[in-house]
C-alpha cells in the first residue's frame, strides 16, 4: 500500500457512512466491555442527542483513506478577561477520540490531522495569517465550524503529543492543565452514609437536566478572572454538555448495574450538590461524580450521600476531576487520596491574544452531554461482508470497503439513469422499470399517459420508520407507535422528539417494547426546540440507508388497511410513494391541488406523509438552515434529477403490493387547467346534539389563504403559521399585499425564527397588472381549493374583491379577524381541520346581571373592550334590576358595544338575583351559546379564545369529542371545593391529579359543579334547566322530604339557582369543563363584592376565591396553550371528579343519578335526553 506525503492529506468531515465504518474500526480498542452492537447503539444514540445535533458533533477523517479519525463536539463557552470583565458566551470544542488505523500509525498523519483541525474549528481571526505553504493547502471551512475561542482534550498519549500539534510548525497545540483526580475507596471503614439526615433532594434525570440548567445561568453571571490570571475560560454544563457523561453508557449501565439507577445526584440548595454517572467497563467501578459544588461544611453530608449510593449500586471507587482547594482538607478526613493522573490529561488550546499560561480553566471537571435510546439486540451492519458496487475497481481491502461505504452500505444503486420512453435502472434488489408508452383520453378533457412501472418488494429489515412528534402529539405517541406493528419490512423506527419530551417519550417505548417484544428497534433521538420537526425527519432519513417511511405525527394511525400495507410492505421504487400527494400548474406561482388516493395511482409534484422513499434522496436537500415547505422542495429537487421529471407517486387504493406492476397515470392536459382535488369526507357517529355541526374527517390536509395587508401583518401572524405548517399536513399560502421594490420576487420567504421559515406571494412591479388584478389572478385557482380563508377587517377593499365567501367552494370557510387580533392567535394552530371549518357555526351570546354596583360593572365592561373577539358577532344583552340606581342606569345608557347588537332588559318588579340569571338568556338555536356574568365578574383579554377553542373541540370537533355529557365551558378556576356537608375546603386540581398518578397533572378537567363566575352554558342543557326549574317550583314536582343531591351544602341555600341546577347535573350525570392552568390562572375571576350572597366582604375570602387573570403577552397566546401536548386533550383523557371535588367518572356519575331518580321517582330505565317530564317521571299536559 503506497504512503502518501503529509502535504497530499486533507481533513474532510466524514459522510454518515464513513462515520458508521469508523466505529466498526475503533470498536476493537475502544469497545472495552461492550459488544460491537451496544457499542454502535451507544454512539448512533449520541448522535440524536442535543450534544450532537446541527453539526455540534463532526467526524472528521484524512483523505484519502481512513488514517486518523476525529469526533469533534462544538459547545457553548464562557470567556472572561480582565480587560473586559463581563462573561461572554462563544463557541468552543472538545476533541472526544482520536485514532488511527493501526497500519497508518507511526507516519505522523494523526499529528497532522491534528494540526489540521485548528483551521477548520478556530475564529479565522484568530489564526496565524497564513496557512504553512509545507501542509499544501489549508482544509475547506464546513457549516457549523470555524469560531472558536478555545478546544480542549482528554488525552491518554501523554502530555506532549498534543502540545506539539499547533496550527504552525512553531506554535504549540493543546497544553496539559491540572490532570488531577481525588479518588475514595468505598469499601473503607468508619463511614455512615445514613447516619446524615439533612434535608437533600435526590435528582432524576429531570432533575439533573434542571439543575445543570440553573447552574449555567449561574456560572454565566459569576465567572471572573483569578488574581494571577489574565484571562479564564469554562465550558457550561448545560445543553447536554454535562449530560454527556450521564448518558452516554446508560443502555449499558441499565442493563449491567443493580438495583436500576434512579437516581444520578443530589441536592441540597443552589450552593451544595453534586452530579454523577457510573464508568463499569473496567474495575475498579467507579461513581464518577461530574459536577461538584459546596463549602467545606456541608462537603461531609453531600460526600456520604455519594457513598451511600455507591454502595447501594456496586460501586467500588468514588472519583472527582479537580477537587476545589477549598475541599481538600475535607476529602482527606474522609479517606480521599489526591494524585495526578496519567491518563485522561486534561488539555486546552486556546486561540485569543493571552499566552496559555495567563488562562484559567475554571470548573476543569469531568463533563459533556445528553443522549438516550431504547433498542433491542440487533444491529450488525458492520458485520456483514459488503458487496461491491456495479463496476468497482480492483483496489486494496481498506480502499474497496471504504470506496463502496462512501457510496452507502445498503443504498439504492444508479438511481438516476434513465432513456426517454423506456427507463431501465438498478436497485439493490433488482430492476425497476418505467414504461410512458400508453396515452388515453377522457371525456371530462384530460388526457393521461399510463406509467407502468415494475418493482419488486424492498427486502426486509431495509426500510426505517421515522415518527417525529411534539408536545402536542405526544398523548397518542403510543397509537402512533401501535399503528406500525405487524407485518413489515421494518428494520427499525426512529422517534423524532425535542428535548423536553424525552422522559415522558421512554415510558411510552418500554410500554410499547414490554407489550409487544416482536416489535422492530425503536430508537428516538431528541433535537433542541428551535429545530423544525420537518427539517429534522429529512436529516435522519439522509442518516439511514435502504428505504425510509416519513410519517406525521399520528404514525398509520387513521390510514385504511391498504393503506398501512403498502407502506409497511412497499415496492422498491426509486421515488417516494405514499397516498397523499400535491400536484401544481404553474400560473407565475404555484398553485396547489389535493392528490388523494383512489381507484389509480397518480403523479404528484410532492408527497405528504406518510410516504416511502429510497433514504438517499434525504441528502438531496441542505437543512443547515429552516425550509420552508420541505417536502415541496424535496419533491422538486427529486423531480429535477429525474427525466421523467417524477416528484412523487400516489399509489391507487387497488394496487395489489404482492403484485410486480404498478400502473400509474400521468396527467398531461386539463381543460380546467387544475386537477381537481379529491377528498373523502367520510361520516361521523349520529350526534347526541342537533347542533350544525358539519361532519369532517378527523384528520386531513388542509389548504389554508391568508390575505395580509403588510409585512408587519405577516410578522404578527407568523407564530400561527409556523404553527399550522409544522403539522407537515397542512398548505399554507400567504398573500402580503405590500408592494415591493425592482429588488425584490414576486415570491419570496420569510424567517419567522430559527426553525420556522413562511413562503409568501406579493403584488409584483414587473408586471403591468395592477396590484388588485394580481390579488385576484392568484386567489381565483385557489378559491376552489381552499378549506380556510382568513383576511382582515382593515384590509379594506382590496379584499372584497377576491375574498367573497360565496367564490370559495362548498364546505370551506371563511375568517376576517382584527389586525390587533394577529399576535394572540397562536392558539388557532392546535385546532383540526374539522374544527376550523366549523369556525363560523357557533355563536356567544355575553349575558350581564347588574343592580346597583356602577363601579364593579364598569370594571367588567373595560375587561371585555379590551378582550379578542376573532371577527365573531357577539350579542349583548344588559339585565338590569328593578333597583338599579341612577349611576348604574347611566352606566347602561351611554355604553357602546361594537361586535354585535346590545339589548337592554329592565325589570320593571324586583326578581331577586335567581330570576335574574335564570331569565338572562335563552337559547334561540343549538348553537347559541350563553356567556353568563354577574357584574362582580372580570375577564381576561383571552376569556373568548378558551371558550371558541373549547366548544369547537368538544362540540364541533371529531365525534369522539363531542359529548351529550358536558353543558358548560367555566372560565373560572376552582380554588375551594364548595359543596362538602362538612364545609368550603381549599382545592387544588393540580395536587389532586398528582396524588392519582396522573400521567399530565396540568389537564383541565370536568366536574358537575355549575360555575356562577364567568361560564359558558350550552343550549340543550339551559333549556332542560328551565323546564325542570319550572316543574321543580311547581305543584307537580313529585313531593318529597329527602334532598334530591344528598350530603351536599347546596340544599340550604335558599335563594341561589345553582341549587337547582346542582340537582339537575346530578340526576343526569352533567359534567362542566374547568380550566387547569398555573397557579390558579384562570380567563375571569371574582371580587366578590357586596350582594346578595356576600354580606361582608374581608380580605380573607377575597384571598380565598379572587385569582389572577390570563394576560396577554408578547409571544402570542402562550398561556392558553399550556396544556397536555399544547391542545386540548381528548374527551376520553378528561379527568372527572365529583361534587365534592374528589376524583370520578363520567359512568360512575351517571350510575349515582340513575340510582338517586329510581328512588325519588319509582321510574326505571334510561330517559331521553333533555326530556324532563322523563326525567321527573311526569306526562306531559
Amino acid at each position: 500500500m503506497s504512503t502518501h506525503t503529509l502535504s497530499s492529506v486533507s481533513l474532510f468531515p466524514a459522510t454518515p457512512e464513513q462515520t458508521l465504518e469508523s466505529r466498526c474500526r475503533t470498536f476493537v480498542e475502544w469497545g472495552k466491555g461492550l459488544t460491537l452492537d451496544e457499542y454502535l447503539a451507544r454512539d448512533a444514540f449520541t448522535d440524536t442527542t442535543e450534544v450532537a445535533q446541527n453539526g455540534k458533533l463532526i467526524t472528521w477523517y484524512a483523505h484519502t483513506r481512513y488514517f486518523p479519525l476525529n469526533l469533534r463536539f462544538r459547545r457553548e463557552g464562557l470567556v472572561v478577561s480582565k480587560s473586559d470583565p463581563r462573561p461572554k458566551k462563544v463557541a468552543c470544542y472538545g476533541i472526544a477520540s482520536v485514532f488511527t488505523s493501526t497500519r497508518f500509525r507511526g507516519k505522523g498523519y494523526a499529528g497532522h490531522m491534528m494540526r489540521l483541525l485548528h483551521w477548520v474549528i478556530a475564529d479565522a481571526s484568530l489564526l496565524p495569517a497564513v496557512f504553512p505553504d509545507v501542509w499544501g493547502a489549508p482544509p475547506a471551512r464546513v457549516t457549523h465550524a470555524g469560531d472558536g475561542r478555545f478546544s480542549v482534550l482528554w488525552s491518554d498519549v501523554g502530555a506532549e503529543f498534543y502540545q506539539r500539534c499547533g496550527p504552525t510548525k512553531d506554535q504549540d497545540g493543546w497544553i496539559v492543565r491540572d490532570p488531577v483526580s481525588t479518588t475514595w475507596d468505598v469499601s473503607q471503614e468508619g463511614l455512615s452514609p445514613e447516619a446524615t439526615n439533612s434535608d437533600w433532594t435526590s435528582l432524576d434525570e429531570a432533575g439533573v437536566s434542571k439543575l445543570w440548567e440553573d447552574d449555567a445561568n449561574n456560572i454565566a453571571s459569576t465567572l471572573s478572572v483569578p488574581d494571577t490570571f489574565k484571562a479564564s475560560f469554562s465550558f457550561l454544563p448545560h445543553k447536554g454538555v454535562a449530560a454527556f457523561q450521564h448518558w452516554r453508557n446508560m443502555d449499558v449501565l441499565q442493563r449491567h448495574v443493580s438495583p436500576r439507577i434512579q437516581h444520578w445526584g443530589i441536592i441540597a440548595n443552589s450552593d451544595t450538590f453534586a452530579t454523577w454517572t457510573f464508568e463499569v467497563k473496567s474495575r475498579p467501578k467507579t461513581l464518577l461524580i461530574t459536577r461538584l459544588k459546596s463549602c467545606p461544611e456541608d462537603f461531609d453530608k453531600l460526600f456520604l450521600k455519594a457513598m451511600s449510593t455507591a454502595r447501594i449500586h456496586g460501586m467500588e471507587k468514588i472519583e472527582v476531576y479537580n477537587l476545589p482547594p477549598n475541599l481538600q482538607s475535607a476529602s482527606t478526613r474522609l479517606g480521599g487520596v489526591t494524585v495526578e493522573r496519567k491518563e485522561h490529561l486534561s488539555a486546552f488550546k486556546w486561540y485569543g491574544m493571552q499566552a496559555p499560561s495567563e488562562v484559567a480553566w475554571v470548573l476543569n471537571e469531568s463533563n459533556m452531554i445528553l443522549t438516550s435510546e431504547v433498542r433491542k439486540p440487533r444491529l450488525a451492519t458492520c458485520t456483514q461482508t459488503a458487496t461491491m458496487p456495479p463496476n468497482s475497481t480492483k483496489e486494496t481491502p481498506l480502499t474497496v470497503r471504504s470506496k463502496w461505504l462512501l457510496y452507502g452500505i445498503l443504498i439504492p444503486v444508479g438511481l438516476f439513469i434513465c432513456s426517454t420512453l423506456l427507463r431501465v435502472q438498478r436497485t439493490e434488489v433488482g430492476v425497476e422499470s418505467v414504461d410512458f408508452d400508453h396515452i388515453h383520453h377522457y371525456d371530462d378533457g384530460a388526457t393521461y399517459t399510463t406509467l407502468n412501472v415494475s418493482a419488486a418488494p424492498i427486502p426486509a429489515f431495509f426500510l426505517t420508520a421515522i415518527l417525529p412528534f411534539t408536545k402536542t402529539s405526544l398523548p397518542g405517541l403510543e397509537d402512533a407507535l401501535k399503528s406500525l406493528l405487524g407485518p413489515s419490512q421494518l428494520r427499525e423506527i426512529i422517534l423524532l422528539s425535542p428535548y423536553a419530551n424525552a422522559l415522558p417519550a421512554r415510558s411510552v417505548i418500554r410500554k410499547v417494547v414490554s407489550s409487544y417484544p416482536d416489535c422492530p428497534d425503536i430508537r428516538l433521538q431528541t433535537f433542541s426546540t428551535d429545530t423544525n420537526a420537518q427539517d429534522r425527519a429529512i436529516h435522519a432519513a439522509a442518516r439511514v440507508s435502504g428505504w425510509v417511511l416519513i410519517l406525521g405525527q399520528d404514525g398509520l394511525a387513521g390510514q385504511t388497511s391498504h393503506s398501512r400495507a403498502t407502506l409497511l410492505q412497499p415496492p422498491a421504487l426509486s421515488f417516494p410513494y405514499g397516498p397523499n400527494g400535491i400536484c401544481f400548474s404553474l400560473f407565475d406561482t404555484f398553485e396547489p391541488c389535493l392528490r388523494r388516493s383512489i381507484g389509480f395511482p397518480q403523479e404528484a409534484h410532492h408527497l405528504l406523509p406518510p410516504f416511502v422513499m429510497p433514504a438517499i434522496l434525504a441528502t438531496q436537500l441542505d437543512i443547515s438552515s429552516p425550509l420552508a415547505q420541505p417536502w415541496r422542495l424535496l419533491g422538486e429537487r427529486i423531480a429535477a434529477s429525474r427525466t421523467d421529471g417524477i416528484g412523487g407517486v400516489v399509489f391507487g387504493t387497488s394496487v395489489d403490493i404482492e403484485s410486480q406492476a404498478i400502473g400509474i397515470e400521468r396527467v398531461l392536459h386539463h381543460s380546467s387547467g387544475v386537477v381537481s382535488g379529491l377528498r373523502d369526507n367520510g361520516s361521523d357517529s349520529e350526534d347526541y346534539f342537533s347542533s350544525s355541526a358539519t361532519k369532517y374527517p378527523d384528520s386531513d390536509i388542509g389548504i389554508f389563504v391568508i390575505i395580509l395587508q403588510t409585512f408587519e401583518d405577516l410578522r404578527r401572524l407568523s407564530p400561527l403559521l409556523c404553527r399550522l405548517q409544522g403539522r407537515g399536513t397542512h398548505l399554507v399560502n400567504v398573500w402580503v399585499h405590500e408592494e415591493q421594490d425592482n429588488h425584490h420576487a414576486h415570491s419570496g420567504q420569510f424567517v419567522a425564527s430559527d426553525h420556522c421559515a413562511l413562503s409568501y406571494v406579493a403584488p409584483s412591479p414587473r408586471t403591468s397588472l395592477k396590484p388588485q388584478a394580481q390579488l385576484h389572478a392568484w386567489f381565483q385557482p385557489l378559491a376552489r381549493l381552499a378549506d380556510v380563508l382568513l383576511s382582515l377587517h382593515e384590509n379594506g377593499d382590496f379584499t372584497n374583491l377576491v375574498a367573497d365567501p360565496t367564490s370559495l367552494r362548498h364546505g370551506s370557510v371563511s375568517l376576517r379577524i382584527s389586525r390587533r387580533d394577529l399576535p394572540h392567535t397562536e392558539w388557532m394552530g392546535s385546532l383540526s381541520l374539522a374544527e376550523w371549518k366549523n369556525w363560523n357555526q357557533p355563536r356567544i351570546d355575553i349575558s350581564i346581571v347588574t343592580n346597583n354596583r356602577p363601579h364593579s360593572l364598569g370594571r367588567l365592561m373595560t375587561s371585555l373592550s379590551k378582550a379578542y373577539f376573532y371577527g365573531d358577532t357577539v350579542n349583548l344583552r344588559m339585565n338590569v334590576e328593578q333597583s338599579a340606581d341612577k349611576e348604574t342606569l347611566k352606566s347602561v345608557q351611554h355604553l357602546h358595544w361594537p361586535h354585535g347588537t346590545m339589548f337592554v332588559h329592565h325589570r320593571i318588579v324586583q326578581g331577586g338575583l335567581m330570576p335574574a340569571v335564570v331569565e338572562s338568556w335563552y337559547p334561540t338555536s343549538n348553537d347559541t351559546y350563553g356567556l353568563l356574568l354577574e357584574d362582580d365578574v372580570e375577564l381576561s383579554p383571552l376569556f373568548y379564545a378558551w371558550a371558541k377553542m373549547s366548544l369547537l373541540r368538544y362540540r364541533y370537533g371529531a365525534a369522539s369529542n363531542r359529548s351529550p355529557m358536558m353543558f358548560g365551558i367555566s372560565l373560572y378556576q376552582q380554588k375551594n371545593a364548595e359543596l362538602p356537608l362538612e364545609g368550603r375546603r381549599v382545592f387544588n386540581a393540580r395536587t389532586l391529579f398528582d396524588k392519582h398518578s396522573l400521567t399530565d397533572p396540568t389537564t383541565p378537567y370536568l366536574s358537575p359543579v355549575p360555575c356562577s363566575w364567568g361560564a359558558i352554558y350550552f343550549p340543550e342543557h339551559w333549556r332542560e334547566f328551565h323546564g325542570y326549574l319550572t316543574m321543580r317550583l311547581s305543584s307537580q314536582f313529585p313531593s318529597t322530604a329527602a334532598h334530591i343531591v344528598p350530603n351536599v351544602r347546596s340544599n340550604n341555600w335558599k335563594k341561589s339557582w345553582k341549587k337547582y341546577f346542582i340537582e339537575l347535573v346530578y340526576l343526569r350525570g352533567y359534567v362542566m369543563l374547568y380550566p387547569n392552568y398555573p397557579d390558579f390562572v384562570s380567563l375571569s375571576t371574582n371580587h366578590l363584592e357586596v350582594g346578595s350572597h356576600v354580606k361582608v366582604r374581608t380580605q380573607e375570602k377575597q384571598k380565598q376565591f379572587i385569582v389572577p387573570l390570563m394576560e396577554e403577552t408578547n409571544c402570542s397566546s402562550v398561556g392558553l396553550l399550556e396544556l397536555p401536548g399544547q391542545t386540548l386533550p381528548s374527551w376520553d383523557a378528561l379527568p372527572v371528579l365529583n361534587l365534592t371535588g374528589e376524583m370520578e367518572t363520567l359512568v360512575s356519575l351517571a350510575e349515582m343519578g340513575r340510582v338517586r331518580r329510581e328512588e325519588l321517582t319509582g321510574c326505571t330505565g334510561n330517559p331521553t335526553l333533555f326530556d324532563i317530564h322523563q326525567l321527573v317521571c311526569i306526562a306531559p299536559t
